[in-house]
């Protein structure tokens, strides 16, 4: 603050100097073309103020009130016609004047077009983020309440649904897509952003709807890139590992002049070629060729032995699913990664990779610490409920060493 200070101060002797110097050379009065020189000034003060709203020194309603009132000095002195005008007085005199009005016209300025919180900038940008995030849900809670009253407006649920996806508020985003179904019915890039919202809804899960969502829009466009990869993902997790690379090498072929994605199937397309038996290997189980995989694409990883406890709370069918998944110790509740079993494939080890991500840049590179859960779904749903049986760990870093072993006995309340 200080510094400012003085660099202001400095900035006003050096105008009253120019200002001064002028007047006192002059002792006696000297006839001045006033309309001419106003004009001058008048237009030198316009591109200033273009000057300072182009880098953001004033806004665009400061801009315009200043550049208004000059504008409307131009024009009067173009009326006035060319008859010179006369300055007398006192230089002394006029110098005194200028001397205290400068810095009082200055400092007036400042307080009213100016920034004195400024300087304290850096300081109160999260309190400025806070007012943007409160701004875009103010916006948002604008558009909900539009749709009340226009609830068959495809554009307007669309607009929500993208939205809230972006902010990952999963369940307002799965809404706003089930309703631009009921308005476009079963079009196969409304069913894909539905199928899309309720997979991250549910943890990552393919549930029945979602199923069916995938495999309508999928049979309508077999060339569709969501299609597509949401297909591949499905038969992954219903155990379809060929289906999976089947659909994965077609997947390459769509994505032709897009490295950075034919990197990821490319990776993908090599861990489950190596968990596939292979003529040759008849030694190495899934797990072993898949072992060997993450370690020769050097993914970021977690090994996990699941097990069930001796003692479970309540009883448990084979047929009951399983999710392990591991998440950020502090961040999103998504799961950075998680595969699904069912209670008869247990015990099992269980490796999940940063290409096991349900969201572009949401992986296991991103988030050194991170919580591994296991749990068995009484109900079948993806999300926790009471009554399902878990074991979670406390919060762990990365890279670990050896596997994690989780033994399934906690009820969850």
């Amino acid at each position: 603050m200080i510094t400012f200070i003085i660099v202001g101060c400095v900035m006003v002797l050096v105008s009253l100097l120019a200002l001064v110097l002028p007047l006192s050379a002059n002792s006696t009065s000297a006839p001045v073309n006033s309309e001419a020189h106003n004009i001058e000034i008048a237009r030198e003060k316009l591109a200033d103020f273009e000057l300072q709203k182009s880098t953001g020194s004033i806004s665009d309603a400061q801009y315009t009130k200043l550049s208004e009132e000059a504008k409307r000095v131009l024009m009067h002195e173009a009326d006035l016609g060319n008859a010179p005008q006369l300055i007398h007085g006192n230089p002394l005199l006029i110098s005194v004047a200028i001397a205290a009005l400068v810095p009082i016209l200055a400092l007036t300025l400042y307080l009213s077009l100016g920034s004195p919180e400024g300087l304290q900038l850096a300081a109160s940008a999260p309190q400025q983020t806070a007012q943007s995030d409160q701004s875009i849900d103010n916006l948002l809670q604008d558009l909900e309440d539009k749709m009340i009253n226009n609830p068959d407006d495809a554009e307007g649920w669309a607009l929500l649904g993208r939205s809230y996806m972006s902010m990952q508020r999963f369940p307002q985003a799965h809404k706003a897509y089930s309703n631009l179904r009921r308005i476009l019915g079963d079009q196969p890039s409304v069913l894909l952003q539905l199928a899309d919202a309720e997979v991250m809804l549910n943890g990552g899960a393919f549930t029945e709807n979602t199923k069916q969502y995938v495999s309508l829009a999928y049979a309508a466009e077999p060339d569709n890139v969501q299609a597509v990869w949401m297909s591949a993902m499905l038969d992954t997790q219903e155990g379809d590992l060929a289906g999976a690379i089947n659909k994965w090498e077609k997947l390459d072929a769509l994505l032709v002049g897009q490295p950075e994605q034919q990197s990821r199937i490319r990776n993908l397309l090599s861990q489950a070629r190596s968990t596939l038996p292979e003529s040759g290997s008849p030694d190495l189980t899934p797990t072993a060729r898949q072992t060997e995989s993450v370690a020769e694409q050097n993914l970021v990883s977690v090994t996990i032995e699941v097990g069930l406890s001796k003692d479970l709370p309540a009883p448990i069918q084979d047929d009951m699913l399983v999710y392990v998944y591991a998440r950020a110790a502090s961040g999103p509740p998504m799961p950075l990664a998680v595969k699904q079993l069912r209670v008869g494939d247990l015990p099992s080890t269980v490796i999940l990779t940063e290409n096991d991500a349900m969201i572009d840049g949401m992986t296991l590179a991103r988030f050194p610490q991170i919580v591994i859960g296991a749990r068995v779904s009484i109900t079948g749903e993806p999300t926790a409920q009471p009554g399902d049986i878990q074991s979670v760990t406390s919060e762990l870093t990365l890279p670990l060493e050896n596997p994690i072993e989780l033994e399934i006995k906690d009820l969850v309340n």
